[in-house]
């Protein structure tokens, strides 16, 4: 029985680095304003923003 709990966290024990922290201005405040981007004819939802 050990070796196959040895096998089923042997992903575990490899220790992967986890990933990388993502910055979190992303989705707090974004970088333009929803006027903005529509002022310049472009598509909120392509920054991440709801479209009408």
């Amino acid at each position: 029985m050990a070796n196959t709990k040895q096998a089923a966290t042997s992903d575990e024990e490899t220790g992967t680095p986890p990933e990388p922290a993502r910055p979190k201005q992303s989705t707090r405040t974004p970088r333009y304003t929803r006027d903005q981007i529509l002022a310049w004819g472009l598509d909120p939802s392509v920054f991440g923003l709801k479209a009408d």
